[in-house]
């Protein structure tokens, strides 16, 4: 059974959107250097359901997304339960893939979500100033969910 597995969620592509995918990265090169146990990695555009049968063989899962925030706000580690999944579309929210999960193959993964706060979400590769601003905690809480992983 694999262990862990980083997922970032978003599109490099939309500004903003993309932080998932660069804090995914950087996951990989953190538990690289770390070396405390497997942690797999992950960026996909959107969650969809085919991803339940992986999560369902996982201990952990830590879901990384940027989401259209006031500004001033800072990132956060949220902590995330499986409910219900509404199958309406392709796309899912973190705790309705758990849902899936659970309800398919009889199991979940512990699970948390890096919320970070973003502001930009056009088309473009650069980053807003203010998301650029919350990378650093975002950084700390990424490593912080890494170390408890593994503790």
């Amino acid at each position: 059974m694999q262990a862990a597995l980083v997922i970032g969620i978003g599109n490099p592509l939309r500004s903003d959107d993309g932080a998932g995918a660069l804090l995914a990265e950087q996951a990989a090169v953190i538990t690289a250097a770390d070396a405390q146990g497997p942690v797999a990695v992950r960026s996909v555009q959107q969650l969809t359901p085919e991803l339940a049968a992986e999560l369902a063989a996982l201990e952990a899962v830590l879901f990384i997304d940027a989401w259209e925030a006031p500004e001033g706000l800072e990132p956060a580690l949220i902590p995330l339960r499986p409910q219900p999944a509404r199958l309406q579309s392709h796309r899912l929210e973190p705790c309705a893939l758990l849902g899936l999960a659970q309800a398919l193959y009889g199991r979940a993964p512990r699970a948390h979500l890096l919320r970070v706060p973003a502001q930009a979400f056009g088309h473009g590769i650069s980053l807003s100033s203010s998301l650029q601003q919350a990378l650093p905690k975002a950084r700390v809480l990424l490593k912080q969910w890494l170390r408890e992983l593994h503790a």
